[in-house]
C-alpha cells in the first residue's frame, strides 16, 4: 500500500507527459486539414475559370472654357511644347482655382506658388511687391507676354490664368529678374454664350461683385465680344480707417475665331482710391506696445490713387502648321498719385 501511495503521488508527472505528446498530434491534424483544404481550393480554382469583370463605361466630355485645374499648354508663343515637356519650372494658376478660393487680388492667387514671398510695402513701395526665389520681382509682371509697367494693386477679374516662370527669363522676354517673371493671361472672346455674376460680402466692410458676359456677334461669322466688370470695397481686419476701393472694366472683341487669321482687340481699365495703411510704429527692434486698431496717419488726407488704361491689338495668321505670324501692339498709361 505504501508503494501504491508513492505511485499515486507521482501521477501529476504522467499527465504532463501525456499532454506533451497529445497537443502536437492535434496541431498536426489541424495542419493536415488546412493543407488539404488549401489544395482542394487551388485545384478548384485551376479547374473553374474566373468570370470576366465588367467595368461600367466612363464618358468624359469637355466643359467649354472651364478646364478645371489642369492647364496642359502654356500661352506664350515662344513655348511651343506642353508644360510637362518644357525645361523650366512653370506654375499655372487657372481661373477655376481663383474662383474656388475667391481670390480678390493677384497677390492672393500667388500665395499658392512656392518660392514667392509677398512683401508688405517695405521702403515705401506700394502696389504688388514680391520676390521670386529671393529676388525682387515687382517690375517683372507681364500681361499677355508684354511687360505690365506700373506700381498698382492688380485684380484678377479679367484674368484667365496666371503663369509664374521661375528662373532667368531674358531668353523669352529680352530682360528679366533672376528669380523669374509673372505672366497674366487675359480673358478672350469665344464662340459660346456666357453670363456669369459673382458677389461677395464679408466682415470689415467687404463688398465685391464681378460680371463676365460673352456673346457671339450675330451677322459676323467667327466673331464674339466679351465684357468683364468689377467693383470692390474692403477694409482691413483689426485696423481702423484703412480702406481699399477699386473698380474696373475690360471689353474685348475677336474676329476670325478658329480660322487661320485672327484679330483680337481689347481694352483694360482699373482705377483705385485707397486709404493706405502703414501698420504700427516700431520701437527699437519690435512693434510698439500699442493697440492694434490704432491708425497712425491722417485718414482724411492720406490716399493712394492709381489709374491704369491698357489697349491691345493682336493679329495672328497661320501659314501652315509650323509657321505663324504674330504682331501685338499696345498702348498703356499708368497714373499714380
Amino acid at each position: 500500500m505504501r508503494i501504491t501511495r508513492n505511485w499515486m503521488i507521482n501521477v501529476p508527472t504522467a499527465p504532463r507527459r501525456l499532454r506533451f505528446s497529445t497537443v502536437p498530434s492535434l496541431r498536426q491534424a489541424a495542419g493536415t486539414t488546412l493543407l488539404a483544404t488549401s489544395l482542394a481550393s487551388a485545384a478548384q480554382a485551376q479547374t473553374a475559370p474566373a468570370e470576366p469583370v465588367q467595368i461600367p463605361t466612363v464618358s468624359v466630355q469637355g466643359g467649354g472654357q472651364d478646364a478645371g485645374y489642369q492647364v496642359p499648354l502654356p500661352t506664350l508663343p515662344k513655348l511651343t511644347e506642353p508644360l510637362l515637356d518644357t525645361p523650366q519650372s512653370i506654375n499655372v494658376l487657372p481661373r477655376q482655382l481663383m474662383n474656388d478660393q475667391a481670390a480678390s487680388t493677384v497677390a492672393d492667387a500667388l500665395r499658392n506658388v512656392p518660392g514667392i514671398s509677398l512683401s508688405a510695402g517695405e521702403a515705401g513701395n506700394q502696389g504688388n511687391n514680391l520676390t521670386i526665389r529671393g529676388f525682387a520681382a515687382r517690375n517683372d509682371f507681364y500681361l499677355d507676354g508684354m511687360r505690365d509697367f506700373g506700381s498698382y494693386y492688380r485684380d484678377p477679374f479679367d484674368l484667365e490664368d496666371i503663369e509664374v516662370l521661375k528662373g532667368p527669363a531674358s531668353i523669352l522676354f529680352g530682360r528679366g529678374s533672376t528669380g523669374g517673371v509673372i505672366n497674366q493671361v487675359t480673358k478672350r472672346p469665344f464662340l459660346a454664350p456666357l453670363t456669369n455674376f459673382t458677389t461677395a460680402i464679408g466682415t470689415d466692410g467687404t463688398y465685391r461683385f464681378t460680371s463676365d458676359v460673352n456673346r457671339p456677334i450675330e451677322g459676323i461669322s467667327n466673331a464674339a465680344v466679351r465684357l468683364n466688370l468689377m467693383g470692390n470695397l474692403n477694409g482691413v481686419a483689426g485696423r481702423n480707417d484703412a480702406e481699399y476701393r477699386r473698380a474696373g472694366f475690360a471689353p474685348s472683341v475677336a474676329f476670325g475665331i478658329g480660322t487661320p487669321t485672327r484679330l483680337n482687340i481689347d481694352y483694360f481699365h482699373l482705377q483705385e482710391y485707397d486709404t493706405p495703411d502703414y501698420g504700427l510704429p516700431w520701437l527699437y527692434a519690435s512693434p510698439a506696445a500699442v493697440n492694434r486698431n490704432n491708425f497712425y496717419g491722417f485718414p482724411d488726407s492720406d490716399y493712394l490713387r492709381t489709374n491704369v488704361n491698357v489697349g491691345t491689338v493682336r493679329l495672328e495668321h497661320d501659314f501652315n502648321d509650323s509657321v505663324t505670324f504674330r504682331n501685338q501692339f499696345r498702348y498703356a498709361s499708368y497714373g499714380r498719385s
